[in-house]
């Protein structure tokens, strides 16, 4: 006999449970709290620390030698 055509078993003894408390025991569920929040501020610092990066770098190729008062030029020859 196969396992789908075998009646279904439910104990007397124990109420049927809703459909919304069956739903609830498959939805997806936060073991860890607050590591999200953990993961977020570690990438914004992650960032900021590469543009900071960024910035500093472009501003080292910053070329002043030719500074007439009013223009900064960026030195493209890398």
């Amino acid at each position: 006999m196969n396992l789908i055509d075998m009646p279904h078993f439910h104990d007397p003894k124990r109420p049927l449970m809703s459909m919304r408390d069956r739903a609830g025991q498959f939805m997806p569920f936060k073991s860890l709290k607050g590591f999200d929040d953990e993961i977020d501020e570690k990438t914004e610092t992650i960032l900021s620390q590469e543009w900071e990066k960024i910035i500093d770098d472009e501003y080292c190729d910053l070329d002043y030698s030719q500074d007439d008062g009013d223009d900064v030029w960026i030195d493209e020859g890398r």
